[in-house]
């Protein structure tokens, strides 16, 4: 039997780091209960008219049915009444609950399917006892990213206006990101509530998910201590009442991780605590999400980029699905289609290839689980073509003339001296030989006056609060793009000039995204008049069909950027990944990067120059950084140290979070607490031999370890580090058709308080 249950009223949820709101129209018309008629209306906003839901409060989730039925008003209705809110749950998700379809996924959210039921959320977020309210303003929703500073009241049902305590069992967690708690604030910024941000502001909780102790309470007093178990030692002390007799609360977990909790409580602190006894919270890491109870439903209709004899296939992912399958015709009909030869599909893309160029297909994707298939989507019909005269080496000075004779291109009739807004489109359009997409807004238009392409605000279709990713992974779902077409196969090289658009120093970044949509470079737009210039080389053998420039305010309210010129080049190759090359190292770089590197400037003759600290950005990793083909990442200052005079490489401490973190076995996964690596680019496919030669600094024996791990974050070779500080090398060979993109430098502990290596050489060298 499972614990006291006085409501059913608290949950922790998760920001989709890209997670920029939702659409209210994706939402059921009512959640109030069948039959329900809800008294004459309140005026909306007023704290006259809210009735507070009474604390103490305790969750623990067990009548719920499942997730959405959790964050419906059958479930839990607002103590206030008000028809005008269409939604009036206790518990709202301001992100990301449902689908494109409106249709609710479990992802992001969900209930485990055991007796006694916990909540699992990541990469989303939700508001405990917030009403609809004038105060919001005239927003699509009221109750989604309309809090700020600027507010002088709030409109929730939970009077915080004393000392109160906010608890929950951690139940198991996973990945690196922070798990926040908001008072008065529904948005994904800290410092929109008019509490502020900071200590003593609107997050009375911030914590990375893997500091938290699956099998132990966590505590939050305000004003008072938070502690991450009933004995364990304080590890914030907010000192000011962060709260009004009508706040409401947000939780959120950011992309890069989740938590599952029970047992959520919301209580005064003078009064008698109700949390259940310390031995009633048990870890569960073998905790999963609940089977799917129906098949998935249908895929929208997938996006196709033409290509020679091929075509790229994306579609947006379905809730409940395990995988996908795509199937092509050349007649719009799914009957007798032929399926892609890469079924079943784990992500959400694929390509076509060996098709007949000239030749329109009809492209169809379903999704499946265990418990059936899908309906086919509705099709998407494109031609593949062969090479025209762009697939040769070319620089665009975008020609306002091809634009202008495009049908229905321009919203206006083309202003020579002025901003021209292009017509929003679901199609990817071809004019001038490069790609073009906006499907929202004017993020995306061509300025007649001085002939070149201007990124009018961000280019996510998730808001401005979405930031780019580290080098590798996926990117967020784009409003808008310009696309470079490439054959796939060739080396060819893409240099685009752009200039920030911006007055002022802003925190944008531009962006190249390949046709697998992943994020293959980026770099800062820099305040001023300079123009800059992001590359990026495709090797020979690659699968891309094109590149993509976008924009990415990352998180800042203001910026643009103006694409002055684009430059694609074949070539016999021209990756750097591709080369043979040993680090010795070049100093000269080191100086070049300075402070983008390290925690002060450069300092040639320093015995030591340290890393700096890589501060996460609305609880998204910073990007690793490149400097003289390797990637470096340090999330705490100090952790590597350049030593010039060796010259070498310092670990000054464990790449983990603690010294008791252990490698795993050769084929296992890395543990996420990782806070350091450096990262040797390699080319997929290709043989090759990967090294580094290293002597321990330490003075005796230690336990410490220097290891590999694949791009996969499998942990490849891991070797002693030897205290007699002689020279060692660890050496791994990667076999032809290996699909690693980056082998990773880790060094741990091992449990020792001490230890170190200098990493003298590294070595990159591809067998013939």
């Amino acid at each position: 039997m499972k614990k006291l249950t006085l409501f059913s009223a608290l949950i922790l949820t998760g920001l989709l780091g890209a997670c920029g709101g939702s659409d209210p129209s994706n939402k059921p018309d009512t959640l109030f209960p069948d039959g329900y008629e809800p008294l004459p209306p309140p005026v909306g906003g007023s704290d006259d008219n809210i009735v507070n839901t009474p604390l103490p409060i305790l969750e623990d989730f067990d009548n719920a049915v499942d997730i959405g039925g959790f964050f419906s008003a059958d479930y839990k209705p607002l103590s206030t009444d008000n028809a005008e809110d269409a939604a009036p749950s206790f518990y709202y998700p301001t992100c990301c609950l449902y689908d494109d379809e409106g249709n609710v996924q479990e992802n992001s959210f969900w209930l485990s399917d055991t007796e006694n039921k916990k909540m699992r959320f990541g990469n989303a977020r939700f508001t405990i006892g917030q009403t609809l309210s004038e105060l919001a303003g005239d927003a699509s929703d009221p109750k989604i990213n309309t809090t700020s500073a600027t507010n002088t009241d709030s409109w929730g049902e939970l009077d915080l206006s004393r000392p109160y305590k906010v608890s929950f069992c951690v139940v198991q967690t996973g990945g690196s990101e922070n798990m926040l708690i908001f008072v008065d604030n529904n948005t994904t910024g800290e410092a929109n509530s008019k509490w502020g941000g900071g200590t003593n502001g609107s997050p009375i909780f911030k914590q990375n998910v893997n500091s938290l102790i699956p099998g132990q309470r966590v505590t939050i007093n305000v004003p008072g201590e938070t502690r991450f178990s009933p004995d364990g030692a304080s590890v914030l002390n907010i000192t000011e009442q962060v709260g009004e007799e009508h706040s409401f609360l947000q939780v959120r977990v950011g992309s890069g991780g989740y938590a599952i909790i029970d047992d959520l409580v919301i209580e005064y602190q003078d009064e008698t605590s109700i949390e259940p006894a310390a031995e009633t919270c048990v870890a569960d890491p073998d905790l999963q999400a609940p089977p799917p109870k129906t098949a998935p439903v249908a895929p929208s209709a997938p996006t196709l980029i033409v290509g020679d004899a091929q075509l790229t296939v994306t579609w947006s992912a379905v809730s409940g699905a395990a995988n996908y399958e795509v199937y092509y015709n050349t007649t719009d009909s799914a009957e007798g289609a032929t399926p892609f030869a890469g079924n079943p599909v784990e992500s959400t893309s694929a390509v076509l290839t060996d098709l007949i160029n000239d030749t329109p297909y009809y492209v169809f994707v379903r999704a499946v689980n265990n418990i059936g298939v899908s309906e086919y989507s509705e099709s998407t019909t494109a031609t593949p073509v062969a090479p025209t005269v762009f697939d040769t080496d070319y620089e665009w000075v975008f020609n306002p003339v091809a634009y202008q004779n495009e049908e229905n291109f321009f919203a206006a009739a083309f202003d020579a001296g002025g901003n021209n807004n292009i017509v929003t489109s679901d199609e990817t359009r071809e004019v001038d030989g490069l790609l073009i997409f906006l499907n929202n807004g004017t993020a995306l238009r061509y300025r007649g006056n001085d002939n070149r392409w201007n990124f009018n605000g961000h280019s996510w279709s998730g808001g401005s609060s979405v930031l780019a990713p580290a080098v590798g992974e996926d990117v967020a779902e784009l409003r808008a793009f310009l696309g470079v077409p490439i054959d796939a196969g060739r080396s060819v090289t893409l240099d685009f000039t752009f200039q920030q658009s911006s007055g002022s120093a802003v925190a944008g970044k531009v962006m190249l995204i390949g046709s697998d949509n992943k994020l293959l470079a980026v770099m800062d737009a820099n305040n001023g008049t300079d123009p800059q210039t992001i590359t990026y080389s495709a090797p020979e053998g690659h699968t891309l069909s094109h590149v993509k420039v976008a924009y990415s305010r990352e998180g800042d309210s203001t910026g643009g950027a103006h694409i002055n010129g684009i430059v694609k080049t074949y070539g016999d190759g021209g990756d750097p990944a591709a080369e043979d090359k040993t680090w010795g190292y070049d100093i000269a770089a080191y100086q070049e990067v300075d402070t983008d590197l390290f925690e002060s400037a450069f300092d040639i003759e320093a015995s030591d120059n340290r890393i700096k600290a890589m501060a996460d950005v609305d609880d998204l990793p910073a990007p690793a950084v490149e400097v003289d083909g390797l990637r470096f990442y340090s999330r705490s200052a100090g952790v590597l140290r350049f030593r010039v005079a060796i010259p070498a490489w310092n670990t000054n401490g464990s790449f983990f979070t603690n010294n008791t973190t252990l490698l795993p076995g050769v084929g296992e996964d890395l543990p996420t607490n990782v806070r350091t690596y450096i990262d040797v680019p390699v080319v997929s496919g290709e043989a090759v031999d990967i090294s580094i030669t290293y002597t321990q600094t330490s003075s005796g024996i230690t336990a410490g370890k220097l290891a590999f791990v694949g791009s996969d974050n499998k942990l490849l070779v891991a070797q002693d580090a030897d205290f007699e500080r002689v020279g060692q090398t660890l050496t791994y060979s990667l076999s032809d058709g290996h699909s690693l993109t980056h082998v990773r430098i880790i060094y741990g502990r091992e449990e020792s308080t001490s230890g170190g290596v200098n990493i003298t050489e590294i070595s990159r060298e591809y067998q013939p």
